[in-house]
Protein backbone atom coordinates (compact mmCIF):
# COMPACT_ATOMS: atom_id res chain seq x y z
CA UNK A 1 0.00 0.00 0.00
CA UNK A 2 3.31 2.76 0.65
CA UNK A 3 4.42 1.40 -2.64
CA UNK A 4 0.95 2.66 -3.77
CA UNK A 5 1.02 6.12 -3.03
CA UNK A 6 4.69 6.81 -3.76
CA UNK A 7 4.44 8.29 -7.07
CA UNK A 8 1.71 10.61 -5.81
CA UNK A 9 3.69 11.11 -2.80
CA UNK A 10 7.00 12.19 -4.90
CA UNK A 11 4.90 14.03 -7.68
CA UNK A 12 3.66 16.73 -4.75
CA UNK A 13 6.80 17.06 -3.17
CA UNK A 14 8.35 17.79 -6.35
CA UNK A 15 5.45 19.90 -7.80
CA UNK A 16 4.80 22.14 -4.48
CA UNK A 17 8.45 22.53 -3.81
CA UNK A 18 9.69 23.33 -7.09
CA UNK A 19 6.57 25.89 -7.53
CA UNK A 20 7.60 27.34 -4.13
CA UNK A 21 10.94 28.31 -4.59
CA UNK A 22 11.63 31.45 -6.39
CA UNK A 23 15.24 32.62 -7.28
CA UNK A 24 15.96 36.03 -8.71
CA UNK A 25 18.45 35.60 -11.64
CA UNK A 26 17.96 34.11 -14.86
CA UNK A 27 15.80 31.40 -16.02
CA UNK A 28 18.39 29.57 -16.40
CA UNK A 29 19.53 29.24 -13.23
CA UNK A 30 15.87 29.16 -11.36
CA UNK A 31 15.26 25.80 -13.88
CA UNK A 32 18.26 24.34 -12.33
CA UNK A 33 17.91 25.10 -8.66
CA UNK A 34 14.68 23.61 -9.31
CA UNK A 35 15.54 20.53 -10.55
CA UNK A 36 18.25 19.95 -8.27
CA UNK A 37 15.89 20.74 -5.33
CA UNK A 38 13.67 17.71 -6.56
CA UNK A 39 16.32 15.43 -7.61
CA UNK A 40 16.96 16.00 -3.71
CA UNK A 41 14.22 15.05 -2.26
CA UNK A 42 13.54 12.02 -4.74
CA UNK A 43 16.90 11.05 -3.59
CA UNK A 44 16.42 11.71 0.10
CA UNK A 45 12.70 10.31 -0.35
CA UNK A 46 14.99 6.91 -1.37
CA UNK A 47 17.31 7.19 1.28
CA UNK A 48 14.48 7.02 3.68
CA UNK A 49 12.29 4.18 2.46
CA UNK A 50 15.41 1.79 1.69
CA UNK A 51 15.97 0.74 -1.98
CA UNK A 52 15.91 -2.69 -0.85
CA UNK A 53 12.02 -1.77 0.85
CA UNK A 54 11.34 -0.10 -2.05
CA UNK A 55 12.15 -3.29 -5.11
CA UNK A 56 10.26 -5.90 -2.54
CA UNK A 57 6.98 -3.15 -2.49
CA UNK A 58 7.29 -3.53 -6.03
CA UNK A 59 7.50 -6.62 -6.36
CA UNK A 60 4.94 -7.42 -3.69
CA UNK A 61 2.12 -4.85 -5.27
CA UNK A 62 -1.08 -5.35 -7.70
CA UNK A 63 0.00 -2.55 -10.11
CA UNK A 64 -3.72 -3.15 -11.02
CA UNK A 65 -4.92 -1.10 -7.86
CA UNK A 66 -1.99 1.98 -8.37
CA UNK A 67 -4.32 3.98 -11.17
CA UNK A 68 -7.19 4.12 -8.86
CA UNK A 69 -5.11 4.94 -6.06
CA UNK A 70 -3.50 7.70 -7.37
CA UNK A 71 -6.97 9.13 -8.62
CA UNK A 72 -8.22 8.70 -5.17
CA UNK A 73 -4.84 10.72 -3.26
CA UNK A 74 -5.53 13.18 -6.28
CA UNK A 75 -9.14 13.93 -5.72
CA UNK A 76 -8.40 14.48 -1.78
CA UNK A 77 -5.51 16.90 -2.28
CA UNK A 78 -8.47 18.66 -4.60
CA UNK A 79 -11.13 18.29 -2.11
CA UNK A 80 -9.28 19.28 0.37
CA UNK A 81 -8.23 22.74 -1.23
CA UNK A 82 -11.92 23.90 -2.22
CA UNK A 83 -12.76 23.19 1.09
CA UNK A 84 -10.60 25.92 1.92
CA UNK A 85 -11.68 27.63 -1.41
CA UNK A 86 -14.64 27.86 0.14
CA UNK A 87 -13.85 29.48 3.17
CA UNK A 88 -11.73 31.40 1.98
CA UNK A 89 -14.62 33.19 -0.56
CA UNK A 90 -15.79 35.67 1.94
CA UNK A 91 -12.69 37.23 2.93
CA UNK A 92 -10.80 36.86 -0.44
CA UNK A 93 -13.19 37.70 -3.39
CA UNK A 94 -10.68 37.43 -5.84
CA UNK A 95 -9.09 34.45 -4.75
CA UNK A 96 -9.43 31.41 -7.27
CA UNK A 97 -10.00 27.88 -6.95
CA UNK A 98 -7.21 27.10 -8.63
CA UNK A 99 -4.69 29.63 -6.12
CA UNK A 100 -6.11 27.67 -3.19
CA UNK A 101 -5.38 24.34 -4.41
CA UNK A 102 -1.52 25.51 -4.88
CA UNK A 103 -1.63 27.00 -2.03
CA UNK A 104 -2.92 23.45 -0.15
CA UNK A 105 -0.22 21.82 -2.12
CA UNK A 106 2.15 24.10 -1.03
CA UNK A 107 1.37 23.94 2.88
CA UNK A 108 0.96 19.97 2.46
CA UNK A 109 4.34 19.79 1.30
CA UNK A 110 5.69 21.04 3.76
CA UNK A 111 3.82 19.82 6.47
CA UNK A 112 5.09 16.07 5.22
CA UNK A 113 8.60 17.30 6.52
CA UNK A 114 7.32 17.94 10.22
CA UNK A 115 5.87 16.75 12.69
CA UNK A 116 1.95 16.20 13.62
CA UNK A 117 1.25 18.05 10.21
CA UNK A 118 2.12 21.01 12.12
CA UNK A 119 3.21 22.25 8.93
CA UNK A 120 0.44 22.67 7.29
CA UNK A 121 -0.36 25.83 8.89
CA UNK A 122 2.31 27.48 6.96
CA UNK A 123 -0.58 28.27 4.14
CA UNK A 124 -1.24 31.21 6.36
CA UNK A 125 1.65 32.74 5.07
CA UNK A 126 0.14 32.25 1.60
CA UNK A 127 -2.68 33.84 2.64
CA UNK A 128 -1.40 36.90 4.08
CA UNK A 129 0.18 37.47 0.69
CA UNK A 130 -2.98 37.82 -0.63
CA UNK A 131 -3.59 40.52 1.83
CA UNK A 132 -5.21 38.33 4.37
CA UNK A 133 -4.19 39.02 8.07
CA UNK A 134 -2.64 36.65 9.95
CA UNK A 135 -5.60 35.89 12.49
CA UNK A 136 -7.95 35.55 10.18
CA UNK A 137 -5.67 33.21 8.45
CA UNK A 138 -5.11 31.28 11.55
CA UNK A 139 -8.93 31.17 12.42
CA UNK A 140 -9.77 30.00 8.62
CA UNK A 141 -7.27 26.95 9.14
CA UNK A 142 -8.39 26.33 12.65
CA UNK A 143 -12.22 26.11 11.18
CA UNK A 144 -10.78 23.84 8.54
CA UNK A 145 -9.44 21.79 11.22
CA UNK A 146 -12.56 21.79 13.12
CA UNK A 147 -14.33 20.69 10.58
CA UNK A 148 -12.31 17.34 10.00
CA UNK A 149 -12.44 16.57 13.78
CA UNK A 150 -16.35 16.41 13.83
CA UNK A 151 -16.77 14.45 10.78
CA UNK A 152 -13.84 12.46 12.29
CA UNK A 153 -15.88 12.35 15.69
CA UNK A 154 -19.02 10.97 13.20
CA UNK A 155 -17.65 8.47 11.78
CA UNK A 156 -15.07 7.07 15.03
CA UNK A 157 -18.28 7.15 17.02
CA UNK A 158 -20.26 5.24 14.72
CA UNK A 159 -17.26 2.69 13.86
CA UNK A 160 -16.70 2.53 17.81
CA UNK A 161 -20.46 1.08 18.17
CA UNK A 162 -20.01 -1.33 15.90
CA UNK A 163 -16.49 -3.23 16.31
CA UNK A 164 -16.77 -3.18 20.38
CA UNK A 165 -18.14 -3.91 22.91
CA UNK A 166 -20.89 -1.13 24.54
CA UNK A 167 -19.21 -0.44 27.67
CA UNK A 168 -15.83 -0.16 26.11
CA UNK A 169 -17.28 1.80 22.96
CA UNK A 170 -18.85 4.09 25.71
CA UNK A 171 -15.99 5.01 27.33
CA UNK A 172 -13.96 5.41 24.42
CA UNK A 173 -16.65 8.05 22.55
CA UNK A 174 -17.07 9.81 26.14
CA UNK A 175 -13.01 10.21 26.10
CA UNK A 176 -13.42 11.77 22.50
CA UNK A 177 -16.55 13.50 23.00
CA UNK A 178 -14.76 15.50 25.52
CA UNK A 179 -11.49 16.27 23.87
CA UNK A 180 -13.75 17.53 20.87
CA UNK A 181 -15.77 19.91 23.76
CA UNK A 182 -12.68 21.34 24.98
CA UNK A 183 -10.85 22.25 21.51
CA UNK A 184 -14.57 23.69 20.93
CA UNK A 185 -14.56 25.32 24.25
CA UNK A 186 -10.94 27.24 23.83
CA UNK A 187 -12.09 28.36 19.99
CA UNK A 188 -15.99 29.71 21.55
CA UNK A 189 -16.42 29.86 24.80
CA UNK A 190 -15.57 33.49 26.20
CA UNK A 191 -13.71 31.81 29.33
CA UNK A 192 -11.56 29.47 26.97
CA UNK A 193 -10.86 32.63 24.67
CA UNK A 194 -9.89 34.55 27.88
CA UNK A 195 -7.63 31.62 29.02
CA UNK A 196 -5.80 31.51 25.61
CA UNK A 197 -5.39 35.45 25.87
CA UNK A 198 -3.83 35.08 29.20
CA UNK A 199 -1.49 32.24 28.18
CA UNK A 200 -0.31 33.69 24.51
CA UNK A 201 -0.60 37.45 25.37
CA UNK A 202 2.94 38.19 24.68
CA UNK A 203 1.58 36.84 21.11
CA UNK A 204 -1.75 38.47 20.77
CA UNK A 205 -0.11 41.18 18.30
CA UNK A 206 0.84 38.50 15.87
CA UNK A 207 -2.41 37.15 14.98
CA UNK A 208 -4.89 40.32 14.73
CA UNK A 209 -8.48 39.63 13.91
CA UNK A 210 -8.57 35.83 15.37
CA UNK A 211 -11.44 35.29 17.06
CA UNK A 212 -13.57 37.94 15.21
CA UNK A 213 -13.19 36.32 12.31
CA UNK A 214 -14.23 32.83 13.64
CA UNK A 215 -17.59 34.66 15.34
CA UNK A 216 -18.22 35.92 11.51
CA UNK A 217 -18.17 32.72 10.21
CA UNK A 218 -20.72 31.55 12.64
CA UNK A 219 -22.86 34.28 12.03
CA UNK A 220 -22.75 36.54 9.10
CA UNK A 221 -20.32 33.42 7.04
CA UNK A 222 -21.88 30.23 8.49
CA UNK A 223 -23.35 29.13 4.62
CA UNK A 224 -20.11 28.82 3.78
CA UNK A 225 -18.62 27.32 6.98
CA UNK A 226 -21.47 24.58 6.69
CA UNK A 227 -20.77 24.52 2.88
CA UNK A 228 -16.92 23.76 3.08
CA UNK A 229 -17.66 20.96 5.96
CA UNK A 230 -19.74 19.03 3.81
CA UNK A 231 -17.27 18.89 1.04
CA UNK A 232 -14.63 18.14 3.67
CA UNK A 233 -16.66 15.04 4.64
CA UNK A 234 -16.57 14.14 0.52
CA UNK A 235 -12.92 14.30 1.48
CA UNK A 236 -13.51 11.62 4.40
CA UNK A 237 -15.76 9.28 2.53
CA UNK A 238 -13.17 9.50 -0.73
CA UNK A 239 -10.32 8.59 1.56
CA UNK A 240 -12.36 5.65 3.17
CA UNK A 241 -12.13 4.08 -0.58
CA UNK A 242 -8.83 3.21 0.06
Amino acid sequence: MQFCFLPCFIFAHLSGIIHFVRIPGKETIVTIVRYFIGLTLLALLVWRLGWGNLTSAFQQANLFYIPGLIAIFVVVLLLNGIALYILLLPVIPTITCRESIIYYLYAWTIGCFLPSNIGQFSIVYFWHKRGLPTGSGLAIALLNKLGSLLWVAVLGISGVFLFLPARQAMSSVLIFIGLCILFVFFLVARPGRAFIRFIFKRFAGWFPGFYSSIDQYFVAHRRSLLTSYLVVLCVWLVMGLN
